[in-house]
């Protein structure tokens, strides 16, 4: 008898509505023609119960889904309702998988600039090395009281990094 295997983790899965198709008009605004409502992050929710980011997580996650889309929204249950969930009160996520929909606004969606997809590349660095990338693991580790900011280990057994990269390759973003 093959042993039961143990109930996937529970997440939260954030949605977001990206158009279809952009028209330009004179004055080079964009027009969303269409929308769909696209996957953009997966937060499992024990992991986030436990590094306690903020004692109100669901603030926490419309705040992470803000800087990975560029744009201020609010989070909601329905793809079809912007009603804005509690994310002031609820202080612990759900124990089962849940989705949620960050509703922007027309305004903000004008202003909408989402993070790079291929962020995550391992090749992003310049092949020429400066005074200010060699000392930038030092820099940090000064900054963040010598412990890293994660599991406050000790600044030897860190490594220092952009969040978002300051260039690709050679090209200076």
């Amino acid at each position: 008898m093959a042993a039961a295997s143990p109930p996937p983790e529970s997440e939260i899965k954030v949605y977001t509505p990206l158009p279809l198709d952009v028209q330009f008009g004179d004055n080079l605004q964009g027009h969303h023609t269409d929308r769909r409502w696209v996957h953009c992050l997966n937060i499992p929710t024990k992991k986030l119960n436990a590094l306690q980011f903020s004692h109100r997580p669901y603030k926490w996650i419309r705040y992470a889904t803000g800087v990975v889309l560029g744009a201020e929204g609010v989070l909601s249950t329905s793809p079809d309702s912007p009603t804005p969930v509690e994310d002031s009160i609820v202080t612990v996520l759900p124990a089962e998988t849940s989705s949620l929909y960050y509703h922007i606004s027309n305004e903000e969606e004008q202003r909408m600039f989402p993070v790079d997809p291929r962020i995550g590349r391992t090749r992003v660095t310049s092949s020429a090395g400066t005074s200010r990338r060699t000392d930038f693991r030092i820099q940090v580790a000064r900054r963040d009281g010598n412990r890293c900011v994660l599991t406050r280990s000790i600044p030897r057994a860190c490594q220092a990094v952009h969040l978002l990269s300051h260039s690709k390759g050679d090209t200076v973003c």
